[in-house]
C-alpha cells in the first residue's frame, strides 16, 4: 500500500498546487494547515518518537514511509513557484519547520533516520550543477561573465528560499553535533550551499554568506568548552 502511495504523491501534490495557482479555487485550501500536515512527520516527530520503544517493525516501517512521502512531497513542490511561495510565504510552517526538524536531538534510530531522509531531500533540491574546478578558483570574487538561464534563476530562488529561513544557522548548529555522521552531512551541506552561492547569487549577498559569524566566534574564543571549540575549528577546516 505505502508503495502505491508513494508513486500516487506526486501527482496528488501537483494537484494541490494547481488549485493554489488558480484563485477561483485557492479558496477551497487553507495553506497554513495544509502544509502543516504535508510535514506532520517531520514536525510532529519528537512526540511520536519517545512514547514508547518496543513497537513492532510495521509500525516503524509505516513512519519511516511516512517521512519518505513527506520528503518527496516537499521536493516537489519546491519544483514549482507556487510551492516555493507557499513553503516560505510563513517563517513557523512550511519550509522553516521542515529545515528546524534538523535541531531536534538524535535519542533513537529512528530520529537518526529522520535527519538522514531530510539531508537527503535537502541534497534533492540543491542538485544544482557545480561550476568545473577551474572556475572555483574565483570563488567570493565578482566573475568578469557570468551567462544567466531560467534554470540558474530557479536554482537561485531555491537557495535564496533556504538561507530565507536559516539553513546556514541551522546547519552551522548541526555541524557540531555528536553524531558524527550527521555533522559531516551538514558540514558537507554547508560547504554546497556557500559555492553554490558563490555562482549563483551576487557577491555582496554571497560574501556576507561565507563569513558564518557564529562558527567563527566559537572558534576563535577560549571562553566557550573546548569541545564545541574543537568541532567548529573542523567545520571551518
Amino acid at each position: 500500500f505505502l508503495f502505491f502511495i508513494f508513486y500516487l504523491k506526486k501527482p496528488l501534490v501537483a494537484s494541490l498546487m494547481y488549485l493554489l495557482n488558480e484563485h477561483t479555487t485557492r479558496i477551497y485550501l487553507r495553506p497554513g494547515l495544509d502544509v502543516e500536515s504535508v510535514l506532520s512527520p517531520f514536525t510532529q516527530f519528537s512526540a511520536s518518537a519517545t512514547q514508547s520503544t518496543s513497537q513492532n517493525s510495521s509500525q516503524q516501517n509505516g513512519r519511516s514511509g511516512k517521512i519518505i512521502m513527506s520528503s518527496r512531497a516537499v521536493i516537489t513542490m519546491m519544483r514549482s513557484w507556487t510551492g516555493i511561495i507557499l513553503l516560505t510565504s510563513d517563517n513557523q510552517v512550511g519550509l522553516s519547520s521542515f529545515v528546524r526538524a534538523l535541531l531536534m536531538p538524535i535519542e533513537s534510530e529512528d530520529q537518526l533516520e529522520l535527519h538522514k531522509t531530510a539531508f537527503e531531500c535537502l541534497n534533492e533540491m540543491l542538485k544544482i550543477a557545480i561550476p568545473k574546478p577551474d572556475s572555483i578558483e574565483t570563488l567570493g570574487l565578482p566573475p568578469k561573465k557570468r551567462d544567466h538561464n531560467l534554470l540558474s534563476n530557479y536554482s537561485s530562488v531555491v537557495l535564496l528560499a533556504l538561507i530565507h529561513v536559516g539553513i546556514i544557522e541551522v546547519l552551522t548548529d548541526v555541524g557540531r553535533s555528536e553524531n558524527r555522521l550527521i555533522s559531516r552531512q551538514a558540514t558537507e551541506l554547508l560547504a554546497k550551499i556557500l559555492v553554490l552561492s558563490s555562482h549563483l547569487l551576487p557577491a555582496s549577498h554571497s560574501t556576507c554568506l561565507h563569513l558564518l559569524p557564529n562558527l567563527v566566534q566559537t572558534a576563535a574564543s577560549f571562553d566557550f568548552n573546548p569541545t564545541p571549540r574543537l568541532r567548529s575549528c573542523k567545520m571551518l577546516n
